[in-house]
């Protein structure tokens, strides 16, 4: 063989070798109902057709089509779905990729075996859904112009953004027996400004300073936690409803209006307004919850506090005006027991109006009732008055004593 013949053989086999290295775009432009995951038993290689260079370098992983030789995208790898049939993905172990685009008119679905680590970004475009059944765990941030829906037993992590047009579903109810939560977990700055559905089993936990920010008044079923320095920001005017459930604030949530019917606890700010005809539960037992703005607490509302010692009980702290009504709801805990003329400020405020109806929580008769209610236009407190009840039962055993004596 001639040197010039060598050396092109030896050019050949570099550009081969340089196009099977060079990892382009996985694009998948079949149409599979269903894609299984597993370990790759072979070193088979994936080609585009008879005629094309096969890509050779992907990772162990497989991915059985309907076509031979298919290698599974690995670390490292983008992957672009095009197919208009509906893709189930069906993963054995856990899957790591670079990127991910679902295209127009496809959907993809996570199956609820599914661990998928996508290292950079997802791209979930318009008329297409990501349906989220398994786990899946997002580096940077999923864009989403269709439908992202994660559903029970599914969870996602990372950021989202929510264009205007599009839907974000964190349980779809369609498991109405279901007992596990569908769960958004949100790691770094979302933008939320298309429509949210929150079902009764979703959760949504802001984690790592992060902050939820939406565009929508979001009606929130489920139960919700916000991180101590993590947010939620709700610019329309309607605000949050927390229609049942928990949510959580060790965070802050800035809203023009929170409408409470569940229940809210922790131990962070809300700033805006407060409606709670649900339960207001300062703390994690006990701790201190700020609201930047007006109280109103209704008929059927109820404010549960927390009496650890005298210097450690739940608060609240108004900047605006308590509108007072309902229940305060008093639960002595740790074995504490309060000193003669102790008093408890739960509630201060700017200004205030109106008086709540005292319940004894936990507390025997004895004690409830030496507690009694003091209002004034600053601070709503409770004053433990075991000393006047004591003097009372010590006399009547001892002023019979002292008249014999005396005579």
């Amino acid at each position: 063989m001639s040197t010039f013949k060598v050396f092109a053989s030896l050019f050949i086999i570099a550009t081969l070798l340089q196009s099977c290295l060079a990892a382009p775009p996985f694009i998948l432009t079949v149409l599979p109902l269903t894609i299984p995951i597993g370990l790759n038993p072979n070193n088979a290689c994936y080609k585009e057709n008879a005629d094309s260079i096969p890509i050779c370098d992907w990772n162990t992983l497989w991915l059985q089509l309907p076509i031979p030789f298919l290698n599974a995208p690995g670390p490292g790898d983008d992957v672009i779905l095009t197919p208009s049939t509906p893709i189930t993905l069906q993963i054995s172990n856990a899957v790591s990729i670079n990127s991910l685009q679902i295209s127009q008119s496809t959907s993809l679905t996570v199956s609820a075996a599914a661990v998928l680590n996508i290292a950079q970004n997802v791209t979930v475009s318009a008329s297409s859904t990501l349906t989220v059944a398994g786990q899946l765990a997002v580096a940077q941030a999923t864009t989403v112009a269709g439908q992202l829906i994660i559903v029970v037993g599914g969870a996602y992590t990372g950021a989202v953004s929510v264009a205007n047009t599009a839907v974000l579903t964190v349980d779809d109810q369609t498991q109405a027996a279901a007992t596990t939560s569908a769960q958004l977990i949100i790691t770094a700055n979302s933008d939320i400004r298309g429509t949210v559905n929150f079902g009764t089993r979703a959760f949504l936990n802001v984690t790592q300073a992060a902050a939820f920010w939406a565009n929508q008044a979001i009606t929130f079923y489920g139960s919700a936690n916000i991180d101590a320095d993590a947010s939620i920001t709700i610019v329309n005017s309607n605000g949050w409803t927390q229609s049942n459930g928990t949510i959580t604030i060790n965070g802050y949530i800035t809203t023009s209006v929170l409408n409470n019917l569940g229940t809210i606890q922790g131990n962070g700010a809300i700033n805006g307004t407060v409606y709670n005809a649900g339960t207001l539960s300062p703390g994690n037992s006990p701790g201190t919850i700020v609201i930047n703005g007006d109280y109103h607490q209704t008929d059927s509302g109820t404010y549960k506090f927390e009496i650890e010692s005298a210097n450690s009980y739940d608060r609240i702290i108004v900047t605006g005006t308590a509108y007072r009504a309902g229940v305060l709801y008093a639960n002595i805990i740790n074995g504490y027991t309060p000193s003669p003329h102790e008093s408890f400020t739960v509630i201060s405020h700017h200004h205030a109006q109106g008086t709540y109806t005292f319940t004894r929580g936990n507390m025997n008769d004895a004690t409830f009732t030496q507690f009694s209610t003091q209002y004034t236009d600053t601070q709503t407190t409770l004053i433990f008055s075991g000393a006047v009840s004591t003097f009372v039962a010590t006399s009547l055993v001892f002023l019979p004593l002292l008249a014999v004596l005396l005579l």
